[in-house]
């Protein structure tokens, strides 16, 4: 019996090492082992792994070596209930190679990842539980000790040999946005040997838009110490601009942040607005951009929420296009901060030139999230300072934001509007301050001013104003009523007349001119191609049709009474008819046209003044003084001249007067 017993183990123990020898052979060669007909058993124990249905219709094999091989076809797992999606992942092929003995060292170390042919399915659900958190692993997770806290780290990532991946189709959804994203991975190419840099070469397209990237990390093994951040270098070309950025990621929870630096150049700001479905039609580019990115979240809800921004903008360009129009005003050397910070609005901070003149701007908008939730009423604000004026909009914009549908709130001032002169090329007077207010509504007929508040010094004016675009020339319709009107607020030579009064008597401070004064007249712009508004150029390039009514009008402290004029501007022939004045004991009736052409002007005037004191004139010219009388006048004067300055050289007709 004993010795039965001994021939029974020996065979045993013999049998275990030719098993073991056969393994050990079959590892050294390499042989591989179709194990589809286990097809099922799999399918079943990954299902329950992931808490999800899994199907393999291809083969199942395993190669023996001391680095064993799994590769399995046509796999399919099934996505999260409730999901926009059926299907999670798609794999024509998946294949992994491990090492077996430096398993045996607590290490794992993988000789080869490679996947072809894949549609990977990415989503967030309402409340933000993403679809790649699966059921059965969280639950697994609960119900077993967390080995790392009670025994120690036993086994650790080691090494990657080898990771191909090619033809990779990725979809992401955010259901608390209702909003998707897709890329394409053609192939990323990389190695993470132990100890080494991990490094990946990557490429495919972004919503059409390809790229082409390298990135360089910390060795892989750092990014099991969520202590420390893993810093990577990404390199390489991305929707046709050179990338080179440094960065590192690090996990607060289970969840990533990552902070980024970069560097970019030609940045058309224009079509990546209008592909984010924010703008249409908008010229900018951005010349030399530096870039802080922080990208915090767990879905592209929290992203938007939690990121925060700066760009840092040199040598920008933005080609502002009025709408309805061909016409359009270049801002250039575009230069400054553009701030996205988590949960504020984004706000932009830029200085450039129009021309040759200064502006300085500050944009507000929302919040970055809001530009994803909440399309219909985004708020916006513009300031901008140029010239010693500002212009101002504020209003809520529905996205994408066109030039053809805006309702704005306009706010415009000046000290002067001749510091408008070289922006605007023209020669305006030197009136101010100046004020403007009004609701702005633009549309495809062109603008609409319904709201329209004007101060011109103490005089006030209210009405609206339109400019009609749907025609081959532009028209301007304005009606406005004054409470008052204030000449001494439109006299454009007071200041030159009371310095001729004040040196009458002292010839020597006639030459000294007070150092502000002289100030001013050195920052004044030279004429250079400034275009006069009474020119051929200027009345030839719209038509126009002005109501003004004054209900008083003064003169300093002298009062005139209530003024009328109507203004018609049609084919460069400009009627004033009438302008006509009410004053105590009289009237002033004026009617006049100026007709300029490229070679000359004609001009026509017929006036009528009855019992006009001229006591009124003479305290503008000195105030103070007691001259007075009344003044009678019937003019009509006719002239045909090379140019305006020329008019009264070659008029005819007849002139008279009466000073009683």
């Amino acid at each position: 019996m004993r010795s039965f017993i001994r021939i029974l183990f020996k065979s045993i123990g013999w049998l275990l090492v030719l098993l073991i020898g056969a393994v050990l052979i079959l590892s050294l060669i390499g042989v591989k082992v179709d194990l589809s007909h286990l097809r099922g058993g799999v399918e079943v124990a990954a299902g329950k792994a992931l808490g999800r249905q899994v199907t393999i219709a291809g083969p199942v094999e395993l190669e023996f070596s001391n680095w064993p091989a799994l590769e399995v076809s046509d796999v399919n797992i099934a996505n999260a209930a409730g999901a926009a999606q059926a299907d999670f992942l798609n794999a024509g092929l998946a294949r992994m190679q491990i090492g077996v003995f430096p398993l045996l060292r607590g290490e794992i170390n993988i000789a080869e990842v490679t996947a072809e042919n894949v549609t990977l399915n990415l989503e967030n659900d309402v409340q933000g539980r993403p679809n790649w958190i699966f059921d059965g692993a969280a639950a697994a997770k609960e119900q077993e000790p967390d080995k790392t806290e009670t025994d120690g780290k036993l086994i650790t990532f080691a090494a990657l040999g080898s990771l191909s991946l090619k033809q990779i189709n990725v979809n992401y959804h955010d259901a608390a946005l209702d909003k998707s994203l897709s890329f394409v991975l053609d192939s990323m190419e990389g190695t993470a040997a132990k100890n080494e840099p991990l490094n990946l070469h990557f490429a495919g397209k972004v919503q059409d838009r390809g790229y082409d990237l390298k990135l360089e990390g910390s060795p892989i093994v750092e990014l099991q110490d969520r202590e420390k951040p893993w810093n990577f270098e990404l390199k390489g070309v991305a929707f046709d601009k050179e990338i080179a950025s440094k960065g590192d990621l690090i996990m607060r929870g289970h969840r990533p942040e990552i902070n980024l630096a970069l560097v970019l150049r030609d940045v058309d700001v224009g079509y990546i607005l209008a592909q984010l479905g924010l703008v249409e039609g908008m010229q900018a580019s951005l010349g030399d951009v530096g870039m802080k990115v922080s990208i915090n979240g767990g879905s592209l809800m929290e992203v938007l929420q939690q990121s925060s921004l700066l760009f840092k903008v040199k040598d920008g360009n933005w080609n502002v296009r009025l709408p309805n129009s061909e016409a359009s005003l270049q801002i250039r050397e575009l230069g400054g901060d553009i701030l996205v910070e988590k949960g504020n609005n984004i706000t932009m901070k830029l200085d450039g030139l129009i021309d040759e003149t200064p502006v300085k701007m500050l944009i507000t908008g929302a919040p970055l999230v809001e530009y994803v939730t909440n399309q219909d009423e985004i708020p916006l604000t513009i300031d901008a300072e140029f010239a010693k004026s500002r212009l101002s909009f504020a209003g809520k914009l529905k996205l994408p934001v066109t030039y053809l549908d805006l309702m704005l709130a306009l706010q415009v001032s000046s000290e002067r509007i001749d510091h408008l002169n070289d922006l605007l090329r023209l020669d305006l007077p030197p009136v101010g301050p100046v004020s403007l207010e009004s609701k702005l509504h633009v549309t495809e007929a062109g603008y609409d001013l319904s709201t329209l508040a004007v101060k011109v010094g103490e005089s006030r004016l209210n009405g609206k104003l339109k400019l009609g675009m749907s025609e081959s020339k532009p028209r301007l319709d304005i009606s406005l009523v004054s409470e008052l009107i204030q000449l001494d607020d439109f006299d454009t030579g007071g200041q030159e007349q009371g310095a001729v009064a004040q040196t009458a008597g002292d010839t020597e401070k006639d030459t000294e001119k007070p150092e502000q004064v002289v100030e001013e007249e050195a920052a004044e712009p030279q004429a250079g191609n400034r275009r006069k508004l009474l020119s051929y150029e200027v009345l030839s390039a719209f038509d126009a049709d002005i109501n003004i009514e004054a209900r008083d009008v003064r003169s300093g402290e002298d009062e005139l009474g209530a003024a009328l004029m109507r203004v018609d501007l049609e084919d460069a022939r400009l009627a004033v008819e009438p302008l006509s004045i009410k004053v105590p004991g009289g009237g002033i009736q004026v009617d006049m046209d100026l007709t300029p052409s490229p070679t000359d002007v004609k001009f026509n005037i017929k006036a009528g003044i009855e019992e006009f004191d001229l006591g009124i004139m003479f305290r503008r010219l000195k105030p103070g003084t007691d001259m007075g009388g009344n003044f009678k006048l019937d003019a009509q004067l006719h002239s045909q001249a090379e140019d305006l300055a020329s008019v009264m050289q070659n008029a005819d007709g007849h002139f008279d007067f009466a000073l009683v």
